[in-house]
C-alpha cells in the first residue's frame, strides 16, 4: 500500500480531543479507546428548534425518528426522509454539509442534521459543570462554520465528523430495516410473524461516480437478520461493521496531497464513514424490539479509482456511496432484485426491470454537410434499433452497433465522407454529430438516473465504463492500443481490400487506432458528458489484433452505462439528479 493511502477501519480507536473532555455531561459517554459512542439518544424538541439543554436528551426514538449521537462536546441530531427532494443541514463545517447534501440528489433521501457544541459557560455567565442539566445546547447555523473560518484554531472537527456519522448512520440503518420489512412481506414465504421471512436477506451494489477527472468506486454489503419469532430481544449480530477507505492522498498540488477544502479537514473523511458503518449496523434496538430483525453484517469499501483534484475526489466519493445505498435500498424492498447500481459484464441492462414508459419523445434528428462528410442522424432514446448503420467505416459500423444494441435505443446513421483520403474526417464527424443528436435527445435531463456505470467484455479484454450526464464534457481512458489499424495490420488491409473495387482499395474503409480514440472521446464532448473508460484486463495484450477486442468491450460498456443514465426514474418527480439544482448551466 502506498503511504499515503488511507485504509481505516471501524476497530481504529476513537478519542476524544482534550479541550473537549470536560464537556461531557453525566448524560454522556465519553469516546474513549474503546471506540464507543454514547447510545442513541433524541431531542424531544422539534427539528426545527436552535437550542435545547442536556436534560432534553431522552430516549425517544420511535416517537419522532430522530437520532442523537455525542463525541466528546458535540451532539449531533439526524433523522431521514425517503425520496424527500430536501434537506436541512448544519454541521459547522460548510463543505461536510455539501457532501451529506448528495444523499438527497443521488441517494434519493432527504436529510436533517443539526449539530450542538457545549458552550463553555453557561447562559447565567457561570463556568459550566460537567453535570449540569441545564447546560444550554444551541445548534449551529445553516452555512456558517463553527471556527469561523479559522483553520487554527478547531478543537471540534473530529468529534463533528464522529457524531455526524454515527447519528446519520442510525438514521439510515431505519431505512435499510424497514426495506428489508417490505421486500420481506411481498415474499412467498413467511414465518407467520407480521408476515416476515425467517432467515437472513442480503443486498449489495457497486457503483463508480465520475466528476471530471477524478472518480470514486463504492461497495457496499448489507444483511439483515429477520426474525424467526416474536421475541423482544435484539437480533444477535455475526460480524462487525467495516469500512476501508481509500482517498489519499487528496490531489496532487501539493504532491502529497490537500489537507484542507475549505474548513473541511481531507483526513477525516475516513472517520466519518467509520462511525456511519458502525452504527448503521449497530444503531439502536429498539427498532429491533418492533420486529424489524437486525442488521448481522455491513461493509463498505470506498476507493479513489482516478483523481488529482481534492474536492472531486471527496465529493465523487460521497456520491458513490449515496448511489450504492440506494441500490442496496430498492434492492431489500423488491426482494432481492438488482435493479442498479454497475451493470457487471455477465449482465445485461435490459434484463434489469423494465425501463419506464415515457409520455413525451426523446428524439433528435442532425444533418451535417461539408466539404468533407454529408450526414444524417437520427436518435430515439426509447425505440429498439431498426436499421443498419452505414458510417462509411466497415469496422465504425460494428462498433456504433454494438454501443446501439448495449443501449438498448436507436439511431440511425447515414454518411458519405471521404475516405478516399482516409478514416479520420469521417469517422469524427460520425461521432460529433451523434454526440449533439443524443445530447439534443435528452433534455433538461429532468427526472433521468443521470449517472451509469457497466461492465463489458469482448474476446480477451474486459472493460469498465462511467458515464454522468453532466454537462460537463471530460473524457479519459486509459487504453493501450499499440497497434496502428484497430484489430492489427492485416485486418486493416483486409478492411481497406473490401471497401474497393474492381481491384482497388479504400485506405478510408480501415479504422485507425488513434481515431477510435477521437471516437470516443468526440462522442462524450458532443453529448456533453463525462465519460471514464477503464480497462480492467486484457489477457490478450501480446496478441496482433487485441484492439479490437478493446474497442468492441468499450462500445459495449458505453452503451450498458448510457442505458443506465437515461433511464427515467419516476420516483424523482421529473426533478434533476443535481445538488445544484439543474444541468442546464
Amino acid at each position: 500500500m502506498a503511504p499515503n493511502d488511507q485504509t481505516t477501519s471501524l476497530s481504529t480507536p476513537i478519542t476524544s480531543s482534550p479541550t473537549s473532555k470536560s464537556f461531557v455531561s453525566a448524560h454522556t459517554t465519553a469516546i474513549t479507546e474503546s471506540s464507543k459512542l454514547e447510545p442513541a439518544r433524541t431531542y424531544t424538541s422539534t427539528s426545527t428548534s436552535t437550542h435545547a439543554t442536556w436534560s432534553t436528551v431522552e430516549h425517544n426514538i420511535l416517537e419522532n425518528n430522530e437520532y442523537t449521537r455525542v463525541s466528546g462536546a458535540v451532539i449531533a441530531i439526524a433523522s431521514v426522509q425517503p425520496f424527500s427532494g430536501k434537506s436541512h443541514l448544519s454541521t459547522g463545517i460548510c463543505f461536510l454539509d455539501h457532501m451529506i447534501d448528495q444523499f438527497t440528489s443521488h441517494g434519493q433521501i432527504g436529510i436533517t442534521l443539526r449539530v450542538s457544541i457545549a458552550p463553555r459557560t453557561h447562559s447565567s455567565g457561570c463556568t459550566v459543570d460537567g453535570n449540569d442539566p441545564d447546560r444550554v445546547l444551541v445548534a449551529h447555523k445553516a452555512h456558517v462554520d463553527y471556527a469561523k473560518g479559522s483553520l487554527v484554531e478547531r478543537p471540534h472537527d473530529d468529534d463533528i465528523f464522529v457524531a455526524c456519522g454515527a447519528a446519520l448512520g442510525c438514521a439510515l440503518r431505519g431505512l435499510v430495516l424497514q426495506s428489508a420489512r417490505n421486500g420481506a412481506n411481498t415474499g412467498s414465504q413467511t414465518n407467520g410473524h407480521n408476515g416476515l421471512v425467517s432467515g437472513t436477506q442480503n443486498s449489495s451494489s457497486v457503483f463508480c461516480c465520475p466528476l471530471d477527472e477524478a472518480y470514486a468506486e463504492a461497495d457496499l454489503r448489507l444483511s439483515v437478520g429477520t426474525p424467526t419469532s416474536t421475541s423482544t430481544q435484539p437480533s444477535p449480530k455475526s460480524s462487525t461493521a467495516t469500512s476501508t477507505v481509500n482517498l489519499a492522498p487528496y490531489g496532487t498540488m501539493p504532491k502529497c496531497g490537500r489537507r484542507w477544502i475549505g474548513c473541511y479537514r481531507c483526513n477525516l473523511t475516513p472517520r466519518f464513514f467509520d462511525a456511519l458503518m458502525t452504527h448503521l449496523q449497530d444503531g439502536d434496538h429498539l427498532l429491533e424490539n418492533r420486529n424489524y430483525g437486525g442488521i448481522s453484517s455491513a461493509s463498505l469499501q470506498l476507493t479513489k479509482m482516478r483523481g488529482h483534484n481534492a474536492h472531486h475526489i471527496v465529493e465523487s466519493s460521497f456520491k458513490a456511496f449515496a448511489r450504492v445505498f440506494r441500490s442496496c435500498l430498492d434492492q431489500f424492498q423488491s426482494g432481492g432484485q438488482r435493479q442498479h447500481g454497475c451493470v457487471m459484464a455477465e449482465e445485461s441492462r435490459l434484463s434489469r426491470v423494465p425501463v419506464v414508459e415515457v409520455t413525451k419523445p426523446r428524439t433528435a434528428s442532425r444533418n451535417r454537410s461539408t466539404k468533407e462528410t454529408t450526414i444524417e442522424i437520427h436518435v430515439n432514446l426509447d425505440e429498439k434499433p431498426t436499421t443498419p448503420i452505414n458510417s462509411g467505416v466497415e469496422l465504425m459500423n460494428v462498433i456504433m452497433t454494438e454501443l446501439r444494441s448495449h443501449a438498448g435505443i436507436n439511431f440511425t446513421i447515414d454518411c458519405l465522407g471521404d475516405t478516399y483520403i482516409d478514416d479520420h474526417h469521417t469517422v469524427e464527424d460520425v461521432a460529433i454529430a451523434l454526440g449533439q443528436c443524443l445530447n439534443a435527445s435528452l433534455g433538461d435531463k429532468a427526472g433521468l438516473a443521470r449517472m451509469g456505470c457497466a461492465e463489458a467484455v469482448a474476446g480477451g479484454a474486459k472493460v469498465r465504463c462511467v458515464v454522468d450526464l453532466s454537462n460537463r464534457p471530460y473524457f479519459e481512458w486509459d487504453l493501450e492500443l499499440d497497434e496502428e489499424y484497430v484489430g492489427g495490420d492485416e485486418e486493416g488491409f483486409a478492411a481497406m481490400r473490401r471497401g474497393g473495387s474492381e481491384g482497388s482499395s479504400l485506405c478510408g474503409n480501415a479504422l485507425t487506432c488513434e481515431m477510435l480514440q477521437h471516437v470516443f472521446e468526440s462522442l462524450t464532448i458532443e453529448t456533453r458528458a463525462t465519460v471514464h473508460i477503464q480497462v480492467i484486463h486484457d489477457s490478450n495484450a501480446d496478441v496482433v489484433g487485441h484492439t479490437r477486442d478493446l474497442a468492441l468491450a468499450s462500445a459495449r460498456a458505453y452503451g450498458k452505462a448510457l442505458a443506465e443514465c437515461v433511464r427515467v426514474d419516476p420516483r424523482r418527480a421529473g426533478k434533476v439528479a443535481s445538488s445544484k439544482g439543474t444541468l442546464s448551466v
